[in-house]
This record gives structure tokens, sequence and C-alpha cells, in this order.
């Protein structure tokens, strides 16, 4: 038998109710309480089945009957061979973890391992983190306060130049706007930002800020920026 460790994360979900998704797919596993948003599952599965179609099955079952705000319950995984130590036990409950974590409030509903994480995950992890948030105001400051004083989108005209690889026909047509028209606004962002958007480190760094800033990294706060020497 080979084991797979489950990590559960959702505010007010109880180890309990994760037993009773375990019964209810009819595999054998065990599950405990590791904090009050955190629930760590071990699923004992046949060497020849495929590890993650049983914790997906879990994971559905556990979805049917949680209460809460489906963004909120995020599943990882790890999975584990034969006679597994206590350190390797240790390690795949860490890495369940970090994968849950990096996925929690995006309404991702597959169940994550840590080969998953890409760059929007990483930021979600590193969100809590003052220079990332201090990261992303130096590099969207300019664009949200002119937004702010002229009612204009430049945060949307950046986020679909970004999104396009700084391919303009491109970023256009997802503008919905001809090629033409999209070169004020795209020319009022270069000034609005100091920055020459024709430089891939530039386009590369903006990027990054604006995924930080979609995953839930929130900005510095003005009184921090202040301080700042």
């Amino acid at each position: 038998m080979a084991k797979s460790t489950a990590v559960w994360r959702a505010s007010l979900l109880a180890s309990e109710a994760v037993v009773q998704a375990i019964e209810r797919t009819h595999v054998v596993g065990l599950a405990g309480q590791l904090h009050d948003d955190l629930v760590c599952a071990l699923i004992a599965i046949p060497s020849d089945e495929p590890h993650a179609v049983w914790v997906g099955a879990v994971a559905t079952e556990l979805r049917h009957g949680y209460v809460g705000p489906p963004q909120c319950l995020a599943v990882g995984a790890s999975y584990l061979g034969d006679d597994p130590s206590l350190e390797d036990l240790t390690k795949a409950v860490a890495d369940a973890d970090e994968a849950a974590r990096s996925i929690l409030g995006s309404g991702d509903e597959r169940v994550a391992t840590i080969h998953d994480i890409e760059l929007r995950g990483l930021l979600r992890l590193l969100q809590d983190d003052q220079r990332v948030q201090r990261f992303v105001s130096r590099q969207l400051q300019p664009v949200w306060e002119y937004d702010a004083q002229h009612g204009t989108y430049l945060l949307d005209t950046l986020a679909a130049f970004l999104d396009c690889a700084g391919n303009k026909s491109a970023a256009a047509a997802r503008a919905h706007l001809s090629r033409a028209a999209f070169y004020h606004p795209l020319e009022r962002l270069s000034a609005v930002l100091g920055r020459d958007l024709e430089i891939p480190e530039v386009r590369v760094a903006l990027h990054v800020a604006l995924l930080a800033s979609q995953a839930g990294v929130q900005p510095e706060p003005a009184s921090s920026r202040r301080r700042a020497p």
C-alpha cells in the first residue's frame, strides 16, 4: 500500500468532516486537526492505483459538505512510498500545506501538489512579505494614483499589454480597441510610469507586480512608504 498525505486548509473546517469524506469514498485513512484552519489526512491507496484520483475523490466529497465559501477551501497533497519515515511524513505534510496555501483564496478546486506551484502561487505564499509588498507598491502605485485621480483605466491597459507579452495588436484586440486607439493609453501609461515598456525586463517586473496584486498581495501602507529612507 502506498500512502498519500493530503492537507485541507479552510476556515471552520473540522477533522471530523474530513474523516466522514474519507469514509464515504471507501478508502482507508485518518485525519487530525493541526490548526483551526488546517486538517491533515493520511490516506492509504493501493500502489497500482492513481493517487490523485483517490485524493481528488475525497476532496470532492468534502466540498459537497463544506458550508463555507468555496474559495476558502484548498487541498494540497503529497505522495509517499511504502514504509515512510517520520521525516518523510513531516516533509510531506509541509509540502502539502504549501501547495494548499498556494491556491487558497483563488477558487482553484484542484488538488495541488508542490510541483504545481507556479509564479502566481509563489506570490500568494509570499503575500505577507513586506519586501514583496514594497515591490508591488513601487511598480504599480503611479498607475493606481493616476487612475484614481483621472478616472482612467490604465491598469487595464497594462494588464492587457502584459498578458499579451507586449504584442500591441493582440493587446488592442483584448481591450476591444483598434491598434491605433490603443496607442494613446499605452503612451500615457509609459509616461505615468516613467518607464520604457519596450524593455523586456521592465515588462517582467511590472507583470510580476501585477500578478502579485491579483494574488492578494496588499501594497505597502502609505505611512510605511513615508518612513522609508
